[in-house]
């Protein structure tokens, strides 16, 4: 490519970013997506260097991407799900945003103007006078037209004002796969609890949960996998370094030559692994590890089952530590499609436990479990009192639930 050449690409592209309430407490979300975006390249006043427009884009929230964010200034943090929020062209100031490419050096920056409506989130459709978010994004990174990679990172942006005002970007990252026909490794890494059932430890990389809740010292196992071309290795951060192309690591390992392995995780983190090496581009992959502390909330949902009638929700014990205890039980509404009946009772049954039982007369208040009992399991949900009339359509909606949390 060339300054007097226009050209036009649409590419692919995966990206992450973590984002924190603010600069100065929580942990921060890991959130990520991926989209569409049509690049156009045309010639800009200095010979070396071509200018990108935006001739159309969208990208879409992968499901496990959530934030914490104190939406109504209480003190406490709400989960905001942000799974299958997509953002389209409609959404952007299409005239201000572009950027430009140094064709010598190959280094390009982007700014990226979009709003995002409140309302476009599902749980937050029901609440009224939040303001819209605009994010203006800065981007700078590298692009090489040989090879056709495109990867840029987000300086630090904090929404100024409004309703989120103080919601922080860090380190979002594009990578924009190539918009030639050439080859990308690809790896894949996964986690398994081991509290639980013994065919956890035979879970392979591709089956294995992207992310996992555990009680401190609980005993995890990290596993990839990946393809190249010509040798290679996985970079896995932070700590391990470079690891063979496929493998696993238990955590704690007593005989691991990483001091922070030995010991058992006592603060959530979260694993990148990325390959490093070979003939391929380069491909990225993460796992998050939630270390629960009492007090924690984990929101499910449970859906209605046209054979057994009646609803239901399933927590694996390879992804939800079985020392894990569950005191409360909550019922939401307020989702455009959560049910409607207040009455319930919340059965759960897992292994050789004793099943317990759970009476839940009204919605959107906490409710005791007598006695705790593990989060893996399983949970069905039956209308109170049984045989109960439901409204038309109440088969199709969904039970919003959260519980509470602690260790044993």
């Amino acid at each position: 490519m060339h300054s007097s050449m226009n050209s036009s690409y649409t590419i692919t592209i995966p990206f992450r970013a973590a984002v924190y309430p603010n600069t100065r407490s929580g942990s921060g979300n890991l959130v990520s997506g991926r989209g569409v975006w049509t690049l156009l390249f045309s010639s800009a006043e200095e010979t070396s260097r071509v200018k990108i427009t935006f001739g159309g884009l969208w990208f879409q929230f992968d499901p496990s991407s959530r934030l914490e964010f104190d939406i109504d200034g209480d003190g406490d943090l709400e989960l905001i799900e942000l799974g299958g929020l997509t953002v389209t062209s409609d959404e952007f100031n299409m005239e201000n945003s572009g950027g430009v490419v140094d064709l010598i050096t190959g280094q390009a920056h982007l700014h990226l103007d979009f709003t995002v409506e409140p309302g476009s989130i599902s749980q937050l459709a029901h609440l009224k006078n939040l303001d819209p978010i605009r994010f203006t994004l800065d981007e700078n990174g590298h692009i090489d037209f040989e090879r056709g990679v495109f990867e840029t990172h987000s300086q630090l942006w904090t929404v100024p004002e409004g309703t989120f005002a103080g919601l922080t970007i860090i380190n979002c990252m594009h990578l924009l796969i190539p918009y030639q026909s050439q080859p990308c490794a690809t790896v894949v890494i996964g986690v398994n609890v081991l509290s639980g059932s013994p065919s956890a430890y035979d879970i392979p990389a591709g089956q294995a949960p992207k992310e996992v809740w555990i009680c401190p010292g609980t005993l995890i196992n990290l596993v990839w996998d990946s393809t190249n071309q010509g040798t290679w290795t996985v970079r896995i951060s932070p700590i391990l370094g470079d690891q063979n192309p496929k493998g696993h690591q238990f955590i704690p390992d007593t005989k691991s030559v990483f001091p922070e392995i030995q010991k058992s995780l006592t603060q959530s983190k979260t694993f990148v692994a990325r390959t490093v090496g070979g003939d391929y581009y380069t491909a990225e992959d993460y796992v998050t590890i939630n270390v629960v502390s009492s007090g924690d909330e984990i929101s499910q949902t449970a859906e209605y089952d046209d054979e057994l009638h009646y609803w239901k929700a399933f927590l694996p014990d390879h992804t939800y530590d079985k020392n894990i205890r569950v005191s409360q039980v909550i019922i939401d509404s307020g989702m455009t499609d959560s049910i409607t009946w207040p009455g319930w009772r919340v059965d759960h049954t897992y292994g050789s436990e004793k099943p317990v039982n759970t009476q839940v007369q009204a919605m959107n208040q906490w409710v005791n479990v007598n006695p705790a009992h593990s989060l893996a399991g399983e949970y069905t949900f039956r209308v109170q009192p049984s045989g109960a009339a439901l409204p038309a359509g109440e088969e199709q909606r969904v039970i919003y639930f959260r519980l509470k949390l602690g260790c044993k």
